[in-house]
């Protein structure tokens, strides 16, 4: 144990308090970690993975790390070949990524194909934007604006990430008059061809929920990919992210969750911070750490 610390100090200069230490040591079971902006959370985080490969033996590919953006993954597999150059590829990867290989096996299963409407740059297909715009000047007799399209987008998004079941999708806050019934044509059109549907981001992830719920074969292949599971910037994870993670630690628990419960900046987009402070209700056994030493800040 202090073998592992030393030699972090000696070799990178990485020096953990006691915090970080208790961190890195919590491998069994799940542990909320509750970081303060420029508390070292992400040193701690790969710290707590080189741990468990050097000093626990676990296999680099038994461990998954799921952030929020693909630029958090990128800066953590980065930092992680900095510190540990010599050890196997860890998984980084963001939520929605983890979602499309889930989704993705799951309609192949049913025999189902599919084709993004977001983030691509295929003409053949109109995209989300397109659809919604074409939609919403049907419905109000006027061109959308990009402010109402982005809050149309968040609306539709909200609902699948906060899991809304459509009979209460009129109770949520509505950009305008016409929402509900916009969005039931949007989820209608991208089903028309049962056979190859049309598929947005948000669709990745009620996707996987889905099967990873109701599919036991494919709970099974992902559940049993990794003994261990890290989450990354989780004040701005949605209820329906959650519930995927939940779904994927089902069989051992070994769930490391970092977040910092005073800050969220996605509550539009269905972050759901409540899931912190329920925590205990979820996990009983868990422990909760909290890293209240900003080093990134001067004393004023």
């Amino acid at each position: 144990m202090n073998d592992f610390f030393n030699r972090q100090a000696d070799q990178h200069n990485v020096r953990l308090n006691k915090v970080q230490q208790k961190a890195v040591l919590q491998t069994q079971g799940p542990l909320l970690l509750l970081a303060c902006p420029g508390s070292g959370k992400t040193t701690t985080l790969i710290m707590r993975i080189g741990y468990l490969i050097e000093e626990i033996g676990i296999a680099p590919k038994r461990i998954k790390a799921i952030t929020f953006s693909r630029a958090s993954a990128e800066d953590m597999k980065s930092r992680y070949e900095q510190f540990f150059p010599s050890l196997g590829q860890v998984d980084f990867s963001t939520i929605h990524s983890l979602a499309f290989s889930v989704a993705s096996r799951y309609l192949k299963s049913q025999g189902i194909a599919f084709t993004l409407i977001e983030g691509t740059t295929n003409s053949n297909i109109p995209t989300k934007s397109q659809i919604l715009k074409d939609l919403y000047k049907q419905a109000l007799k006027e061109d959308c604006s990009d402010d109402q399209l982005q809050e149309m987008m968040h609306f539709i998004s909200f609902i699948k990430n906060y899991m809304v079941p459509q009979s209460d999708w009129g109770q949520a806050t509505l950009p305008n008059k016409e929402a509900v019934k916009i969005t039931i044509q949007y989820e209608a059109i991208k089903s028309q061809n049962p056979a190859h549907i049309w598929l947005d981001f948000d669709d990745l992830l009620v996707l996987a929920y889905e099967a990873l719920s109701n599919d036991k074969n494919i709970h099974a292949v992902f559940s049993n990919l990794y003994d261990y599971v890290l989450t990354d910037e989780s004040q701005d994870t949605s209820r329906l992210q959650h519930a995927i993670v939940e779904q994927l630690v089902s069989s051992h628990q070994n769930l490391c969750v970092v977040a910092d419960d005073d800050q969220t900046i996605y509550s539009w987009r269905a972050a759901d911070p409540s899931y912190l402070l329920n925590f205990k209700e979820s996990y009983p056994q868990a422990k909760i750490l909290k890293m209240e030493q900003n080093y990134r800040s001067s004393p004023n």
